[in-house]
């Protein structure tokens, strides 16, 4: 209680006085002020030691309730210095003088604090004397930590220094929050952090000078690890938990999992973290982080939850692939290759009729650019097909007491070409048309409520990272899918289609087999041994 204390009067400007009730009577509308509860929240230092930050419980207190806001926030990813590398790259090539990037980040000094307020009635904490147990009271200036509308605050100045940094004085930088990142090539000298940190104190948002992390070609943003050393060499990008991080994630899902049960605390925080961490670890984009719907939905809960269903097999599977995975490394010279080129174009299908003996199917038609897998090669359409008998059912752990699969068929019918050909994909853009809203509103989610769909929908996750393909899900309408045919046996059709696109169409050149996703028992383990074995490669 006394560290706490020490922390807010340190947040009070000066000449400020601890006392009961009658300090918060100097708010502008004495008659109107309404407090928050004041609470500590331990937070750990880069050193392992741990410090304790002043959070006000502005959800109990119903100022949260009360607030609503007009905008909202997207926040910078922690891949950001890849997208940099890729930026620069695609502007000096390779051919250039040799030239390498350099990161440092910052942090603004007492973030929220510093902001403008016009109604400081409702900025009032209150927190326990240490020594009497007397309930004082805080004028806190700025805005405090806990208010929703803080956050949105904040990051309207946030930005707007930011694009200024761009715009006028030329700097690349982003912001997170109140963590200022520059990223630059080592011939700027090194000027880019100078004037984000000269802007900031202009305009009143210093920068801390204890969390100044100079510009150097290893360096840390959002807890990821960049490392440049070798982008003017080979053109590779190496991005990775910074050192211990990955450990004790690990080491905190392991127990949360061995108890059975997580609180809405600690899976809030096992969600951020988790966030940061499969940007670096896995193939990017939105791979994993489906997953962690399940945790944000925990963390809403007033309750603990118990690991079951869904929940448990995506708590399992991060456990599986996280342990053990080695730094992500981005190919940056590869990515630029892969832009110059056409994508691959996906359309998958399903069907489910119960009055059928064969009560499902799936299809799907690939479409594969010319030169695509390799020199003269021309564009060639591929096609696959296959029924869903009652044993693929109980194969698939679908719920055989659901009379309606369909859903499940849809997600099972994207993954499948995936699975069935992995050399056309590998490395590869790729444009997926479905026409099944629910099915594809979970495979762009990357996670579903229901634990059979949520199994198929990890199993494109591990296709994705060991193939190293990037898939835009998009919809089409049922009939313009041309995979609508083969998912319910008219080939034929199919063929007559096809064949008006490209004359020397041949089923027996273009059949591919049909290759289900395993998600079997024990398919936690099995897949995370396909992505380890993928990036040792």
């Amino acid at each position: 209680m006394e560290v706490a204390t020490d922390y807010t009067c340190a947040a009070l400007p000066k000449r400020t006085k601890l006392g009961p009730a009658a300090a918060a009577a100097r708010a502008r509308h004495a008659d109107a002020w309404r407090c928050m509860e004041r609470f500590g929240v331990k937070q750990l230092r880069a050193d392992g030691t741990f410090k304790l930050r002043g959070c006000d419980n502005a959800a109990r207190s119903g100022h949260n309730d009360m607030t609503s806001l007009g905008e909202t926030i997207t926040c910078e990813t922690a891949d950001w210095p890849a997208r940099v590398a890729l930026a620069f790259e695609l502007a000096l090539g390779s051919e250039a003088d040799p030239w390498s990037l350099l990161m440092g980040t910052d942090d603004v000094s007492m973030a929220y604090r510093r902001l403008g307020n016009r109604t400081p009635q409702y900025g009032v904490v209150c927190q326990a004397n240490p020594e009497t147990g007397e309930a004082c009271f805080f004028i806190l200036p700025g805005m405090n930590f806990g208010l929703k509308a803080a956050v949105n605050q904040f990051n309207r100045v946030a930005e707007t220094l930011v694009e200024f940094a761009r715009v006028r004085l030329g700097v690349c930088c982003t912001h997170f929050f109140d963590d200022v990142a520059v990223c630059e090539p080592c011939f700027a000298k090194r000027t880019g952090q100078v004037l984000v940190g000269q802007l900031h104190d202009i305009v009143g948002f210093p920068f801390a000078p204890a969390k100044h992390e100079p510009m150097r070609q290893r360096a840390v943003f959002l807890g990821v690890l960049a490392d440049f050393s070798r982008l003017a060499s080979t053109g590779v990008v190496c991005i990775g938990p910074k050192p211990g991080r990955m450990e004790r994630i690990v080491a905190t899902l392991t127990e949360a999992l061995a108890a059975g049960r997580i609180n809405p605390s600690a899976a809030k925080s096992l969600a951020g973290k988790l966030q940061f961490l499969l940007a670096s670890v896995l193939y990017g984009g939105r791979v994993g982080r489906g997953f962690l719907w399940h945790f944000r939905i925990a963390g809403a809960r007033g309750h603990s939850v118990s690991f079951t269903g869904a929940f448990a097999a995506a708590a399992s599977f991060l456990l599986a692939v996280l342990a053990a995975l080695p730094p992500r490394r981005i190919h940056v010279r590869d990515i630029l290759r892969a832009w110059r080129r056409p994508p691959v174009v996906v359309w998958s299908d399903a069907m489910w009729e119960l009055d059928r003996s064969h009560p499902g199917g799936v299809g799907f038609v690939i479409w594969v650019p010319e030169n695509h897998l390799g020199p003269g090669r021309p564009a060639h359409f591929l096609f696959g097909a296959r029924d869903v008998t009652w044993g693929d059912v109980a194969t698939l752990r679908l719920r055989p007491d659901r009379r309606q699969q369909v859903g499940q068929l849809e997600a099972l019918a994207a993954v499948c070409p995936y699975e069935s050909a992995p050399a056309v994909f590998r490395g590869a853009d790729v444009l997926h048309f479905i026409d099944n809203t629910s099915a594809l509103y979970g495979v762009v989610k990357g996670s579903s409520p229901q634990v059979d769909s949520q199994r198929i929908i990890s199993a494109l996750h591990i296709a994705q990272i060991v193939g190293r393909f990037a898939t835009w899900f998009s919809y089409v309408p049922s009939k313009s899918n041309i995979s609508d045919l083969p998912s319910r046996g008219a080939i034929g059709e199919m063929r007559d289609i096809l064949r008006r696109l490209d004359p020397t169409f041949s089923l027996e050149a273009a059949v591919v087999a049909v290759r289900f996703p395993d998600v079997a028992e024990g398919w936690e383990a099995r897949g995370a041994e396909r992505v380890r074995a993928a990036r040792r490669v």
